[in-house]
């Protein structure tokens, strides 16, 4: 599934709405659709906040797809965002008191392997989060800063 949505507060529900309906639609355990709603939210709640994708004309797309591998099913959900100047997605240390920062924190936590990777000239990257199907627990340091072989999104 691939879905274009503006840049609002109102779209980060509404793919995390998609993403869940699509899931479940798939079969896939009530586990695995709450886990890949969160990540949604996350990654979608980035890039309108820290991107491009904010801003008045902005954009995202979200992209979910599942893909039997090796006896197992990867589900890979991302976020092609509109870029922005302050760098690259990183989990970050928060104190105990900070207000925010702990979006990709949970995604590391929540994920199999999460990552990014610099996009085509209309949308500067995209933010993508696999989780296994079926297992379980995620060891929470699967950031590799390019997905190795997987597509998010194929179709």
């Amino acid at each position: 599934m691939e879905l274009t949505l503006p840049g609002t507060e109102l779209s980060v529900r509404l793919s995390r709405q998609c993403a869940a309906l699509v899931l479940r639609r798939l079969g896939h355990s009530p586990g695995v659709v709450e886990s890949a709603e969160t990540l949604v939210a996350e990654l979608a709640a980035n890039a309108v906040r820290h991107t491009a994708s904010g801003d008045p004309r902005g954009t995202f797309i979200l992209e979910v797809s599942a893909e039997a591998r090796d006896a197992r099913v990867l589900v890979t959900v991302a976020v092609h965002d509109q870029g922005s100047e302050d760098g690259c997605p990183v989990v970050r240390p928060v104190s105990d008191t900070s207000g925010g920062g702990r979006g990709l924190m949970l995604v590391a936590a929540l994920a199999h392997r999460w990552g990014f990777h610099q996009s085509g000239a209309t949308h500067a990257r995209v933010v993508w989060a696999e989780l296994v199907s079926g297992v379980a627990g995620a060891s929470g340091d699967g950031f590799v800063p390019e997905p190795a072989g997987v597509r998010a999104g194929v179709r």
